[in-house]
This record gives C-alpha cells, structure tokens and sequence, in this order.
C-alpha cells in the first residue's frame, strides 16, 4: 500500500467555544513545510490534555485525510 503525507502541520493549545462551551484544544494547527521531532514530541507543537495526549510514547499522531470532515477542521 502506497501512503503520503498530505498535510504536515503543528500548533498550541487554544481556547474554542464548542456547543457553548469553553474547551482548551490543540486541534487547530498551522502548515509548516518541516518539521523537528524530539523524544518528548515536535518542535513547536503541544497538546491539551496531557493525561491522555502527548509524551514519550504517543510523540506524533496521524490521523487518516478521511477522518478531518469528521472534525470539523479546513485541511
């Protein structure tokens, strides 16, 4: 099976306001053409949650290009 990377992009925690509620997310990310990965995670990127997202063990995630309408985020 053949894959690519199609979107590469990083960003910080922000503040939405989901179905009237204030949430801190790191969902939203900005296009960079490169990226630097260290063992804790990339350069430049974080999470909102970190009991459940982030760290040694989980330092980079993919999601399918399928699953961004799913969302709600303009890829």
């Amino acid at each position: 099976m053949n894959r690519q990377i199609i979107h590469l992009a990083v960003g910080k925690p922000k503040e939405y306001d989901w179905n009237h509620r204030k949430e801190m997310s790191a969902i939203g990310k900005s296009t960079v053409s490169s990226i630097e990965l260290k063992k804790t995670g990339i350069v430049g990127d974080d999470v909102a949650n970190h009991k459940f997202h982030g760290g040694i063990d989980r330092a980079v995630c993919l999601y399918p290009f399928e699953h961004y309408s799913k969302l709600g985020t303009n890829v």
